[in-house]
C-alpha cells in the first residue's frame, strides 16, 4: 500500500486552517452565550475562510501569502457573521410564519 503524500506546509497554509486559527483568536472577543455557540461560530468562521478565501484570492488575484492573510481575516470576522446568522434564525418565529403561510387565502 503506497504511503499518502502529506505536505505539512500545504495543510498549514490552507485558508481553512488559517481561518480556524483566526476564529480561535477571535474567541477572545467572540459573541455567543455558551461554548456550544462559540464552537458553532468557530466552525462558521472556518467554513467562511475555507470556501470564500480561495474565491476571493482568485477574484482579486492574491498571492499565496495574501491568501493566508485573507483566510485569517475571514476566520476572525467570520465568527461574528456566524453569530449574527444564528441570532437571526433564533429570532424567526417559524410557527407564526408557517401558520400565516398555511392560512392564506
Amino acid at each position: 500500500m503506497p504511503t499518502p503524500d502529506i505536505d505539512p506546509h500545504r495543510i498549514a497554509s490552507h485558508p481553512a486552517t488559517v481561518g480556524a486559527l483566526g476564529a480561535l483568536v477571535g474567541l477572545r472577543w467572540a459573541p455567543g452565550a455558551g461554548w456550544v455557540d462559540k464552537l458553532i461560530n468557530v466552525a462558521g468562521g472556518t467554513l467562511l475562510a475555507g470556501v470564500c478565501g480561495p474565491a476571493l484570492a482568485e477574484a482579486m488575484r492574491l498571492s499565496a501569502a495574501q491568501l493566508s492573510v485573507a483566510g485569517l481575516v475571514l476566520g476572525l470576522f467570520g465568527i461574528s457573521l456566524a453569530d449574527a446568522v444564528m441570532r437571526g434564525i433564533r429570532a424567526l418565529d417559524l410557527a407564526k410564519i408557517a401558520d400565516t403561510w398555511l392560512t392564506r387565502r
